[in-house]
């Protein structure tokens, strides 16, 4: 009997650990957008590396791309919850859904909240759902210098 109690508080505890998740790290995590203003767009997953940012906490800027362009900017951690994307540059190319790639950068920009939960990654906006992520481990990206084409005369802020 005393076997069987054991037994089942083990698989009770291995249970608890089971339902557990844990979140993935804010920073660090290169997170996917699925989702834009409450909609998905097939746009979003018709290539794996666009749509996406990386937050770097080592030089506190953010990495990322958009329909075609690349993105990168600063941010500030101010409280447990709260992201603040600064005035996000990009190259300059033309593309498809450019009208997406706009839009997300702006919304990248105005987010001022967020919420992790497992590998999803929600932005606010002032309470507002804006952007849904999901993440995956990342690569940090170096940052941008006068050596970086991303830094060089292609380079202007992200469209409003």
């Amino acid at each position: 009997m005393k076997r069987i109690l054991v037994a089942a508080a083990a698989l009770s505890v291995l249970a608890a650990c089971g339902d557990s998740k844990m979140n993935l790290p804010l920073e660090g995590t290169q997170w996917k957008l699925t989702e834009m203003d409450g909609k998905a767009d097939p746009a979003f997953d018709a290539e794996e590396d666009t749509f996406n940012f990386t937050l770097d906490p080592t030089r506190m800027m953010v990495y990322g791309v958009g329909a075609c362009n690349r993105l990168f900017g600063s941010y500030e951690r101010e409280g447990k919850d709260e992201l603040d994307i600064d005035q996000l540059a990009s190259t300059m190319m033309a593309c498809p859904n450019m009208d997406l790639e706009s839009r997300f950068a702006k919304l990248l920009e105005e987010a001022d909240k967020f919420r992790i939960d497992g590998d999803v990654l929600t932005l606010f906006d002032d309470g507002r759902k804006v952007l849904v992520f999901k993440g995956a481990k990342a690569q940090l990206q170096p940052a941008a210098d006068e050596s970086s084409p991303a830094a060089g005369p292609a380079a202007a802020p992200a469209a409003e």
